[in-house]
């Protein structure tokens, strides 16, 4: 089956593919004609199914976001799990105002408090309810390392990179949160650029990826992801630190966490 980049104007003809059969290849979204359907030429219908192919964006703050109260930051984690639900049901990715109540995401390192004190017991009922019995104990454990990175850290980086003559390419962030490097940065940066994102969290993982709508997203241990050698230009990551060893298969040799992350980068 030839595979070919759709143009616009295979949209305005009676008999055109079903997008349904979108796929990926080469970190650029093609289509694979599988069967021919007649579709309506409804313009909104048009629309919709052009926006799933194209319409992809990347969030990125225009300031930095308030810091929130303990009990406030437990109820906007929770009020994040219901907008991912709602959009897994309905099977899209985040609006821009969605993404605006994305990105104030904390993690649960700094809400521990959550899970063990008695003032927080109605929201953690809540929680129970949103959330399955194995993702309750990855959210418990991820609270005991899910610290993220302050934003004036990482607009400063960004500042540093830009004097250092960086201005796009092949980005690599092998610890990415939700993405706190990638919303920080300068918005023409990122359109040339294509970024390889990597969270092991799923939950984590899925806020990232409709923050970073265009994003190869990879959700899933660091050490269980295989990259093309020298194919990234910029690395740039706040990567665990700790005693935890990890075996990195590629080069048969076990490191802690913060060593093996330098290494294989």
């Amino acid at each position: 089956t030839s595979i070919t980049t759709p143009s616009l104007f295979d949209f305005f003809d009676f008999d055109i593919f079903n997008l349904k059969d979108a796929v990926v290849i080469d970190e650029k979204q093609v289509y694979e004609p599988k069967e021919k359907k007649k579709i309506s030429l409804n313009p909104m219908n048009l629309l919709g199914s052009l926006g799933k192919l194209i319409f992809k964006k990347n969030y990125t703050y225009s300031k930095a976001p308030a810091p929130l109260s303990v009990r406030d930051a437990i109820k906007n984690n929770i009020n994040i799990i219901q907008i991912l639900n709602k959009l897994k049901m309905e099977s899209r990715l985040a609006s821009k105002s969605e993404q605006t109540k994305l990105s104030r995401f904390v993690g649960w390192g700094t809400v521990a408090e959550l899970f063990s004190s008695k003032k927080y017991v109605a929201e953690y009922q809540q929680l129970q309810n949103l959330v399955t019995p194995e993702e309750l104990e990855k959210i418990k454990t991820s609270s005991l390392t899910s610290y993220y990175t302050p934003y004036n850290i990482a607009t400063w980086v960004w500042k540093i990179l830009t004097r250092m003559g960086f201005c796009g390419g092949n980005i690599l962030d092998p610890s990415a949160g939700t993405g706190l490097f990638e919303m920080t940065a300068d918005k023409e940066l990122l359109e040339d650029s294509m970024m390889t994102l990597i969270e092991m969290d799923i939950i984590t993982g899925t806020i990232l990826e409709n923050l970073m709508q265009t994003a190869t997203v990879y959700k899933k241990p660091y050490q269980d992801v295989r990259l093309r050698e020298n194919s990234f230009d910029l690395a740039i990551s706040n990567i665990p630190f700790g005693d935890v060893m990890v075996y990195d298969s590629e080069s048969k040799e076990t490191r802690t966490i913060h060593n093996f992350f330098f290494a294989k980068t």
